[in-house]
C-alpha cells in the first residue's frame, strides 16, 4: 500500500533541533521483546477505525495491531474518520484525530514529532521539552498541554495549558494558556482568537437522533436494514462501525432525518467540524433533528446562544424527542441538572423505544451527582480519548419513568 501522507511542501521549514533527552523509562522491557529498537519510542494505547504503521525506512503500510510497540522514526496514520493515542516518553500522552499522519521522534535523543497534515493533542506532565514539526511552524513546549492542527495552508498551535514557543524562518513568538496562533507559508506565527470548545468528559456527544420503526418502514428494504443496522451499532457505543453502515446510503447526506442521523454519528466521533458542514447543508427549521443536532454543536463550541436556541427548537417542536435530548444536553452544560434530567424523561416519554433516549435520561440523573465542572478542550482538538472519567459521587438508582 503507498503512503497516504502528502510529500513535504517545497517551503518547508527546517526543523529547530534541540538536544534532548527522552529516556523512555515509563514503558517495560518486556512488551518490547519482540521490537527490533531499543530505546523503543512508545506505544499505541488505543486505537479506533483503520490505523496504520509504517516503520521507520519502509515504504509499506501495515494495519495496527492493539498496544502495537513503535521504534524511533516510525509513522502513524489515521484512516478517514478514526482516532489513535500513543503513549511516548515518560507517559506523554498524543492523541491523533481523524485523517492525521504523525512521525515519531528519529531517535531516543530528540523529542521532535512532525506532523505533515492532521491534528493532535499532546499532554506532557514532565519539566523536559519537546516539539512539533509542521510545514509552516514548529512548537517547542515545557510540561504543557496542547493542539496543533497542521494542513495544505497553515498551521494552528493551541495551548490549554502550559507554555509553547513556536518558530519559524519568518520570526519567533511565545503563548501561553489560552493563546493561540496561526502560521501560513512565508509569514511569522501571528496570534488569534479562538473559543475553547467543551471538553466531554470521556463521553462522546450525544446522539439526539433515532428513526422509529414507523419511520423506518418508509424507506426501501436494504435502506432499512442499513439504518437499523447503524443504529444499532451507535446504541453499543461503536460510532466507526455505525458510519461504516451508513457510507454506502446515497440518500444519507440529502435527507434531513438521516443527515441529523449520519451528522450524530460524526459527532460520537469527535467530528464536530464535520458533523457542523452537514447540518450546515440544510436551512434552519428544515428538520427538527437537524435544529437538534445543531444545538449539540453549539455546545460543543461552548455557543452561549446554545442554550435559547435549544430552548425555542423545544417550544417549535414540543412532540420531537430530539429536541427534547439536545435541551437536556444543553441544560446540563448549563448546569442545570435536575431540568436537564426531565427533559430527558419527556424524551423517554415522546420515544421510549429509543435506548439513547434512556441513555440520556440515566446520564443526567448521574450527573445531577457530579461534583466537578466540565472544563475545556481546544478548538480542533480530538476529543477525550482514551476517556478520562471524572469521579463520581455515589448516586441513588434511577426512579421509574
Amino acid at each position: 500500500m503507498q503512503s497516504h501522507a502528502r510529500p513535504p511542501h517545497k517551503f518547508a521549514l527546517r526543523p529547530l533541533y534541540l538536544g534532548l533527552s527522552l529516556t523512555f523509562s515509563g514503558l517495560s522491557a518486556a512488551s518490547f521483546s519482540a521490537l527490533a529498537c531499543d530505546p523503543p519510542a512508545g506505544h499505541l494505547a488505543a486505537t479506533e477505525g483503520r490505523i496504520e504503521v509504517r516503520a521507520a525506512g519502509e515504504g509499506q503500510w501495515r494495519i495496527a495491531t492493539p498496544r502495537q510497540p513503535l521504534c524511533p522514526g516510525d509513522q502513524v496514520a489515521v484512516r478517514g474518520p478514526g482516532r489513535a493515542a500513543v503513549v511516548l516518553a515518560q507517559d506523554v500522552l498524543v492523541r491523533l484525530d481523524h485523517n492525521t499522519t504523525l512521525t515519531l521522534p528519529g531517535s531516543a535523543a530528540t523529542g521532535e514529532l512532525k506532523l505533515p497534515q492532521g491534528v493532535v493533542h499532546v499532554i506532557s506532565r514532565f519539566s523536559r521539552r519537546f516539539g512539533i514539526i509542521t510545514p509552516f511552524v514548529n512548537a517547542f513546549v515545557d510540561g504543557t498541554e496542547f493542539t496543533v492542527t497542521s494542513d495544505d495552508s497553515r498551521a494552528r498551535v493551541v495551548v490549554a495549558e502550559g507554555r509553547v514557543r513556536t518558530g519559524n524562518s519568518a520570526g519567533e513568538l511565545r503563548i501561553e494558556a489560552g493563546q493561540a496562533i496561526e502560521a501560513r507559508v512565508g509569514s511569522a506565527p501571528a496570534g488569534i482568537t479562538v473559543r475553547p470548545r467543551r471538553r466531554r468528559l470521556g463521553h462522546p456527544l450525544p446522539q439526539v437522533q433515532h428513526l422509529r420503526p414507523v419511520e423506518l418502514a418508509t424507506y426501501p428494504e436494504a435502506t432499512r436494514q442499513a439504518l437499523a443496522a447503524a443504529q444499532g451499532e451507535l446504541a453499543a457505543g461503536r460510532a466507526r462501525n455505525a458510519l461504516d453502515h451508513l457510507a454506502p446510503l446515497s440518500a444519507v447526506d440529502s435527507t434531513p432525518a438521516l443527515a441529523a442521523l449520519k451528522a450524530g454519528v460524526l459527532l460520537g466521533l469527535g467530528q464536530v467540524d464535520a458533523a457542523g458542514a452537514l447540518v450546515a447543508r440544510f436551512a434552519p427549521g428544515t428538520h427538527p433533528a437537524l435544529d437538534a443536532t445543531a444545538t449539540v454543536i453549539r455546545v460543543a463550541r461552548n455557543d452561549p446562544a446554545a442554550l435559547e436556541t435549544a430552548r425555542q427548537n423545544v417550544e417549535r417542536n414540543p412532540d420531537a424527542p430530539a429536541a427534547q435530548l439536545a435541551y437536556s444536553y444543553a441544560l446540563q452544560a448549563a448546569r442545570q441538572l435536575p431540568a436537564a434530567l426531565e427533559a430527558a424523561r419527556r424524551a423517554t416519554a415522546l420515544s421510549p423505544d429509543a435506548p439513547l433516549a434512556h441513555a440520556r435520561a440515566r446520564r443526567s440523573w448521574s450527573w445531577a451527582w457530579v461534583v466537578p465542572a466540565p472544563a475545556a478542550t481546544p478548538p480542533g482538538a480530538p476529543s477525550p480519548w482514551p476517556p478520562t472519567r471524572p469521579v463520581l459521587q455515589p448516586w441513588p438508582p434511577l426512579p421509574s419513568s
